[in-house]
């Protein structure tokens, strides 16, 4: 490198310092000192790190910590946005590239009260759900049972016949 070069280059170093601190860009210089393009890197990768995905991973057990197998885990955003899962024979879920920001969790499965929490996920981040415990309910059922016309005529139809059976036997009235 030339005199010149090297002491153009000192000259304009803090200037450049303060550049880059002050527009948070990345220069990128040749060997020879000369300035070949300026790229905004820091902004794209503040953007980047503001949407990095992330997951939420969690286990749900019951009052016994046994696992809850099928169990449905809703991941409702403040924004509408809505993702579903179910856990596995082992009850755990897993939700990968979440977005970030605010989640309502609810976890339901038949037999057990419905489980409520808030999280919060951050750029990039692995969230557990910690201590998810469904706690078991009644379960309600209802069951009607009846016969179809076409059942009831022929029942019917049998009790005439067994009463005409009957009147052919002495001393029974029918």
């Amino acid at each position: 490198m030339s005199r010149n070069h090297h002491n153009t280059l000192t000259i304009l170093s803090p200037y450049l310092q303060w550049f880059l601190k002050a527009t948070q860009l990345l220069l990128l210089i040749t060997l020879a000192g000369a300035l070949v393009f300026v790229v905004p890197v820091s902004a794209q990768l503040a953007e980047l790190s503001q949407t990095k995905a992330g997951n939420i991973l969690g286990t749900v057990n019951d009052v016994n910590n046994d696992p809850v197998p099928d169990a449905t885990v809703v991941l409702q955003a403040s924004g509408g946005n809505r993702l579903t899962s179910a856990t596995k024979d082992d009850g755990t879920f897993a939700f990968h590239d979440v977005t970030p920001g605010p989640y309502q969790v609810t976890i339901t499965a038949e037999g057990f009260a419905e489980w409520t929490s808030t999280a919060s996920l951050e750029p990039g981040q692995d969230k557990t759900l910690s201590d998810i415990k469904l706690r078991i309910t009644a379960v309600q059922r209802t069951v009607t049972v009846g016969y179809s016309q076409k059942e009831v005529a022929q029942q019917q139809l049998k009790a005439e016949e067994q009463q005409r059976v009957l009147r052919f036997i002495p001393n029974m009235y029918v």
